[in-house]
């Protein structure tokens, strides 16, 4: 009996403009950091997730596509307060997942009513791929820490009275995306040892 190998996803949903717009009395987020970091709202569960991402499938590939990735796509964990999921596929179409994933730009968070729905803008970022999904479980509570850390940096800054129009901490802290951008290179994440590719998982059929 062959193994089928599967591919493991981690995906961070990103919220780049704010739910509502800002009026002149409104003060603006205290942590921009924060902001883009929020939480997915309750009405998003791993059956959604699973349906959109097989829905951008079709869309971007067609029919091939939807066939290709069969019965092998899966939401395997989702994390409403961190915005993080881990999709789980066949190692043959992980690209397709990957790119399904990149194209979705927005997620239902309500209904408008008339059989509108309400949507809110997201961007969804594969920040690790790997062949077993403990390593994408370690990758998440690693990313989970180093957001707080620097939430806990903005705030200490901003009680010291450093705003963030100032030049030096303005530019400590575009390094620091930059330097997590970059961890989201297709090359870095994508390489996985064939070590890991023959670690048993419990998860993987």
């Amino acid at each position: 009996m062959v193994r089928v190998k599967h591919r493991y996803l981690l995906v961070q949903i990103l919220y780049p403009s704010p739910t509502s717009p800002l009026s002149k009395n409104t003060k603006p987020p205290p942590l921009d950091t924060l902001a883009i970091h929020g939480p997915t709202a309750d009405t998003i569960n791993a059956g959604l997730l699973s349906r959109i991402i097989r829905e951008k499938i079709e869309d971007l590939f067609g029919d091939y596509g939807a066939g290709a990735v069969g019965s092998s796509l899966q939401i395997k964990y989702l994390s409403n307060a961190t915005s993080t999921f881990i999709v789980r596929c066949a190692r043959a179409v992980v690209r397709l997942v990957w790119a399904a994933c990149t194209f979705i730009g927005a997620l239902p968070v309500g209904d408008r009513g008339g059989g509108r729905r309400e949507e809110r803008e997201v961007v969804m970022q594969v920040v690790r791929a790997s062949g077993t999904i403990r390593k994408c479980e370690e990758e998440a509570i690693r990313r989970a820490k180093a957001l707080m850390g620097r939430v806990k940096g903005l705030e200490a800054m901003r009680d010291a009275g450093i705003t963030m129009d100032s030049k030096g901490s303005a530019g400590v802290i575009d390094e620091e995306m930059q330097d997590d951008a970059g961890d989201n290179e297709e090359d870095a994440v994508m390489a996985d040892d064939d070590e890991e590719e023959e670690e048993e998982d419990d998860d993987v059929d």
